[in-house]
């Protein structure tokens, strides 16, 4: 490298358990060094692309999708999603199984144009995740 120049490096890594972890990443020169430090949440139950996959007037559909990171059944899981106009839908008793991925299509027609934060999110008896988009309703 140069004086004043910069260089990009991106690392794959897939972690085996889900917790928080502290990323280090270092340079060095050889005389001159320096770091920088993140830390990261790898979770337990993930809801994650939460997003508007249509819109037509008033009517939108969403779709999220719901992620088991654990090596083991999650039972008892609820997912829910508020459309911010003091509505909401809901579906209890799933069982996700390990590392599975569940997709959710939601279909809801809003009453008056607006802009709503929507939320939608999943639990179990010990796990959360949640995920927020603005949208606008002309």
């Amino acid at each position: 490298m140069t004086a004043n120049e910069n260089t990009t490096i991106l690392v794959d890594f897939t972690y085996n358990q889900t917790g928080e972890y502290n990323v280090v990443a270092s340079a060095t020169d050889g005389i001159n060094q320096d770091s920088e430090s993140t830390t990261i949440n790898i979770p337990d139950l993930e809801v994650m692309e939460l997003s508007v996959l249509n819109s037509s007037n008033r009517r939108r559909v969403f779709e999220f999708l719901v992620k088991n990171y654990l090596s083991t059944s999650l039972s008892n899981v609820t997912w829910n999603i508020k459309f911010g106009d003091g509505n909401n839908l809901n579906n209890t008793d799933i069982v996700l199984q390990p590392l599975e991925n569940m997709s959710v299509y939601v279909d809801y027609t809003y009453a008056t144009a607006n802009t709503y934060v929507v939320n939608a999110s999943a639990v179990n008896s010990t796990l959360k995740g949640y995920q927020n988009i603005t949208i606008s309703v002309t």
